[in-house]
């Protein structure tokens, strides 16, 4: 009876910790705020997998060098889309990149801040 009690603890205590680690591991898709601070400056993102979409946002920090800001996001190999932002806005767009890496370059002379949620 001493070794079933025993044994049965034991199997728990490892269950609860394999529990507890692939809790700990299971990512997380919101990721930032990053800062590009000059034209060609970019950052990836994970994107959710098929069935829910990923918001990725984009703030214009407005520099006084631009009242419009342009980001390029791109997905795999497909061609980007453009993200327009006027001075001092945040633009959000979501998307179903399916668990792509986006990739988020700033295209214009401005800062940006950007975060996927």
């Amino acid at each position: 009876m001493m070794l079933k009690k025993g044994l049965l603890s034991g199997l728990l205590a490892v269950t609860t910790a394999m529990t507890t680690i692939a809790v700990n591991v299971m990512p997380s898709y919101a990721a930032g705020p990053y800062q590009l601070n000059q034209r060609g400056n970019d950052t990836d993102f994970p994107t959710w997998h098929a069935g829910k979409s990923t918001k990725l946002c984009v703030k214009n920090l407005d520099g006084g060098k631009s009242a419009l800001v342009t980001v390029n996001v791109k997905a795999g190999g497909n061609h980007g889309e453009e993200v327009k932002v006027s001075r001092g806005k945040t633009k959000c767009i979501n998307r179903y990149w399916a668990g792509a890496y986006i990739n988020v370059v700033n295209s214009g002379e401005t800062s940006v801040e950007v975060w996927t949620e």
